[in-house]
C-alpha cells in the first residue's frame, strides 16, 4: 500500500487503521509528501485497462525490492 502526506501525523493514523485492516508494515511505504501522491493515482487507467485486457479484477500489482 503506498501512503503520501505531508503530515507525519496523518499518515501514522494511515498506518494504524491499515494495520487494523491486516497489512503488515512492510507491504506499507510511505512515498513522501503529498506531491508524490499522483503517481500512485495513475495506477487507476492502468488497473482498469489491466483489468479489461485480463478479464478479472483478481490481481494486483508488486513492487520488488
Amino acid at each position: 500500500m503506498f501512503v503520501s502526506g505531508d503530515s507525519q501525523d496523518a499518515k501514522t493514523t494511515v498506518n494504524a487503521l491499515l494495520a487494523d485492516l491486516g497489512w503488515l508494515p512492510e507491504m506499507i511505504l510511505d512515498l513522501g509528501g503529498v506531491d508524490t501522491a499522483a503517481g500512485t493515482e495513475h495506477l487507476a487507467p492502468l488497473f482498469l485497462s489491466t483489468s479489461t485486457a485480463l478479464r478479472t479484477m483478481r490481481f494486483n500489482f508488486t513492487v520488488s525490492r
